[in-house]
C-alpha cells in the first residue's frame, strides 16, 4: 500500500503504523522485547511504502490525534481532498466525536457510538504477548476441578482510603458535569482536552471498575484472585509488579475485563495472548474486529446493567461449555495471532483498505 504523509508534522510522536518508513523501531514502547519489535518493523516494510501525494493511495495522518492538532488535521484532510485521497487517522477517546470522518477519514477509534461503521476501526495498543511467561505451553482450564473455578484481576483504585474515596466523588461528579452537552463543547472548544478526557475516562472506569467488583465480590462459588492497587500499571512500574500482574493473569482461570466505554484495553489482549477466557463485562464499547470475531461464543458477556446476575452468566456458560474449554482456549490464542500480533494487523489494514 501507498502512502504518503508530511514528515514536517512529525515531532517526538509518531504513529506505530509508520514506523517501519521512518527507520525508527519503537524500541521503548511498552513492555515488549525488541525481537517483537523488530520483526513487525521488518514486516511493515513489505506492505508499506511511501509515495507522493499524486500517486499514494491515502494520507496518513502522522501522528495520533489530540484536540489540540484539530485545526492542523482539518487542513490536512482539505489538502487530500484536492488530491482526491482519503486520510488514515489513529485516534483514542471521547474526543474523536468532533473529527468528520464521513468524506475523508477512514481508520479511526471511538468508544461507542458508531455514526460510520464502514469508516471506523478499533486500534490494538499491540501489548507484550505474554505467552512466554507461561512457557509456552497451554494453561487449558480443567474440565472438572476439585476445587472452584477462579475470578482474577489486578485492579488500581483511588478510593481505597477515606480521601482517596472523597477524591474519587469528586472526579466522579465533575466528570458527570463535563458530559452535559454545552459543557462539553465548552472544553472542545477552550481546546482543554486533558481536562475533559482525565474527568471523563477517570469517573467512568472508576465507577464501572466498582461497581463490578462489588458484585464478584458476593459470590461464594468461585475463588478470588484479587489484587489491588494504589496506582495503574504503567509502562515503567517496577519489574516485580509487572510479574505479579502477569502470574495472576496465568493462575486465573477467567480473568476480568472491565473495559467501560473506551476500546482501548491492554488487558483485553493480554489476556487473549494467554489462551485464557475473559469474563467480559460489556460497557457498550466497540471491540476490535467484531464483524469477524466470535465474541459471544468464546467470551463470557455479561451486560453492564445485569451485573446483579453475573453469577448466573458464569454459571450458564460453564455449565455450556465446560467440555470445551481447551478448544475455546485454542480458538483465543488463534484470534490473537490471526488479528492481534502486529505484523498480521498490518495486513488485515491493508487488505481492508483496498476496497475503501
Amino acid at each position: 500500500m501507498k502512502i504518503y504523509f508530511d514528515k514536517s508534522l512529525i515531532q517526538k510522536e509518531y504513529l506505530s503504523f509508520l514506523a517501519p518508513l521512518l527507520w525508527c523501531p519503537d524500541f521503548p514502547l511498552r513492555w515488549e522485547d525488541k525481537n517483537q519489535i523488530k520483526d513487525r518493523f521488518e514486516y511493515g516494510k513489505t506492505l508499506l511504502s511511501f509515495s507522493p501525494q499524486e500517486t499514494c493511495d491515502f494520507f496518513v495522518y502522522p501522528k495520533y490525534f489530540r484536540l489540540d492538532n484539530f485545526d492542523e488535521l482539518k487542513w490536512y484532510s482539505n489538502d487530500a481532498k484536492i488530491h482526491a485521497k482519503k486520510v488514515l487517522v489513529f485516534s483514542y477517546g471521547e474526543i474523536d466525536d468532533y473529527i468528520d470522518i464521513n468524506e475523508n477519514i477512514v481508520w479511526y477509534k471511538r468508544a461507542t457510538k458508531i455514526w460510520n461503521p464502514d469508516n471506523e476501526y478499533c486500534l490494538p495498543p499491540f501489548p507484550e504477548d505474554l505467552l512466554p511467561y507461561n512457557h509456552n505451553t497451554i494453561p487449558s482450564i480443567q474440565t472438572w476441578k476439585k476445587h472452584k473455578y477462579s475470578l482474577g484481576y489486578t485492579w488500581y483504585s483511588n478510593y481505597v482510603d477515606i480521601w482517596s474515596f472523597f477524591h474519587y466523588l469528586f472526579v466522579r461528579y465533575m466528570g458527570m458535569i463535563c458530559r452535559i452537552p454545552f459543557i462539553k463543547k465548552l472544553l472542545i472548544k477552550c481546546k482543554k482536552e486533558s481536562i475533559y478526557g482525565r474527568l471523563i475516562n477517570a469517573w467512568i472506569g472508576n465507577y464501572c471498575r466498582w461497581k463490578t467488583i462489588q458484585y464478584i465480590w458476593k459470590l461464594d462459588m468461585y475463588d478470588f484472585n484479587f489484587i489491588q492497587r494504589r496506582h495503574a500499571l504503567t509502562t515503567y512500574v517496577q519489574k516485580n509488579l509487572r510479574e505479579e500482574y502477569i502470574q495472576n493473569l496465568i493462575d486465573t482461570d477467567f480473568p476480568l475485563l472491565v473495559r467501560w466505554f473506551g476500546n482501548y484495553s491492554i488487558r483485553h489482549y493480554e489476556v487473549l495472548s494467554l489462551w485464557k477466557i475473559p469474563l467480559y463485562i460489556d460497557t457498550w464499547a466497540k471491540l476490535p474486529f467484531d464483524d469477524v470475531i466470535p465474541y459471544d461464543d468464546i467470551f463470557i458477556i455479561v451486560p453492564f446493567q445485569e451485573l446483579h446476575e453475573i453469577g448466573q452468566y458464569i454459571d450458564r456458560y460453564i455449565a455450556k461449555n465446560q467440555w470445551r474449554f481447551v478448544e475455546i482456549q485454542n480458538n483465543i490464542r488463534k484470534i490473537y495471532e490471526t488479528y492481534f500480533v502486529m505484523k498480521n494487523y498490518y495486513t488485515t489494514i491493508v487488505q481492508r483498505l483496498k476496497y475503501k
